[in-house]
């Protein structure tokens, strides 16, 4: 996906804006508060709608509207040489009115709100949720993936991914494991204190040997627990090595799709010039037969 131009009118902090991107690296500076991050928003909102942004309606539409006026975001992009231009206007009076159009080639593809959606997540292969953990990445995050610490980008990678609930969800369990078996053995070690001043000696043996027994069946849990950990850890290192692989999958996706752009201007550059020899040829032709 190449960002060609982002067009704001009364959305968040400005009242109209016009962005024309570039290749290469597109820079954003200002001081905290000028609504940088607002124009990555308006890219979330113009493809995905107002609940993808996380963000009220009532703060969408520019506090220098009046309430007539609409908010309008337009965002011009291209995926696999196609051009894709969508319109997306919300207002939230009385009546909240939010509408979308998305444009191939400059021909209608879809309109409104939900059909607009379903081509979306159809051209881009992922929906809102996916975008943000792969695509877009908030202020916070980049921060994260700047830190020192490997288990805080191990967490952004694992959150990234959408798999971040395997680590919490198998700690769960082997805590709940092993405290059943903690509470059972407690159990069973107070009803034979209970027992020993009154049973009889073969009996205080037997008990002793289920004691006995339930201390190796904690043993063995201890075991498993102590398997089901490098487990876990192997497949930590496999879920880093796939985190690895689709960031630079990523990578080598917008390289592909930046040498395809170079090639194509580079193939229309030639068509002019052989255009333009060819007439000279003509031309030259023309005065060999003057003389």
């Amino acid at each position: 996906m190449i960002l060609d131009s982002l067009t704001l009118t009364n959305f968040k902090r400005f009242r109209h804006a016009e962005i024309h991107f570039k290749d290469g690296i597109t820079g954003i500076l200002g001081n905290n508060g000028t609504g940088k991050s607002s124009l990555v928003t308006a890219v979330l909102f113009a493809l995905y709608g107002v609940k993808a942004t996380g963000i009220q309606g009532d703060f969408i539409v520019s506090s220098f509207a009046s309430p007539k006026d609409k908010c309008e975001v337009i965002l011009d992009f291209r995926v696999g040489g196609d051009a894709y231009k969508i319109i997306r206007t919300f207002k939230k009076g009385k009546a909240v009115s939010h509408d979308a159009e998305l444009y191939k080639n400059n021909k209608l593809l879809a309109k409104e709100v939900s059909p607009v959606e379903e081509s979306v997540k159809q051209v881009l292969g992922m929906g809102p949720t996916d975008f943000k953990n792969t695509i877009y990445a908030a202020q916070k995050d980049l921060l994260t993936l700047l830190d020192n610490t490997p288990a805080k980008r191990k967490e952004w990678f694992l959150r990234a991914l959408g798999i971040d609930y395997l680590s919490s969800e198998s700690q769960k369990i082997l805590k709940e494991q092993i405290d059943a078996k903690d509470k059972d053995l407690q159990r069973k070690e107070g009803e034979l204190a209970a027992l020993a001043g009154r049973q009889s000696e073969e009996e205080l043996v037997k008990l002793e040997a289920m004691a006995e027994g339930f201390k190796a069946a904690i043993r063995e849990h201890e075991k498993q627990k102590s398997a089901l950990a490098q487990q876990r850890m192997a497949i930590d290192a496999k879920q880093k090595v796939l985190a690895d692989k689709k960031l630079a999958y990523t990578t080598l996706l917008q390289q592909q799709q930046a040498t395809k752009q170079e090639l194509e201007e580079e193939t229309v550059r030639a068509g002019k010039i052989e255009a333009a020899l060819a007439m000279l040829a003509d031309e030259e032709a023309e005065y060999q037969k003057i003389e």
